[in-house]
């Protein structure tokens, strides 16, 4: 199903951040970092959600070169769509 990751500003109006649709991914960004990334995350229909430990990850990309690959590649997507967003407004 469809989730969308949003912040709250501070005078309370909710800044989606993103949209994914089946099979997308997200959070990857804590793979690389120890740093708290305050989102919240929300159904926007019924969906499966399944989490995988940062330290379960890491020793799966440590293992399999392709799917570091495609987190690299997923990463680098996600930056230039940010860096679009922020140029223009």
């Amino acid at each position: 199903g469809s989730v969308k990751s949003s912040k709250t500003d501070e005078f309370g109006k909710e800044l989606i951040i993103n949209v994914l649709n089946d099979d997308e991914l997200f959070g990857f960004s804590a793979i690389f970092d120890d740093s708290h990334n305050y989102e919240t995350t929300t159904t926007m229909e019924i969906s499966e959600i399944i989490t995988v430990s940062k330290n379960t990850l890491q020793k799966v990309l440590e293992n399999n070169y392709k799917l570091s690959l495609e987190i690299i590649q997923l990463i680098i997507q996600f930056t230039q769509v940010a860096q679009q967003y922020w140029l223009q407004n």
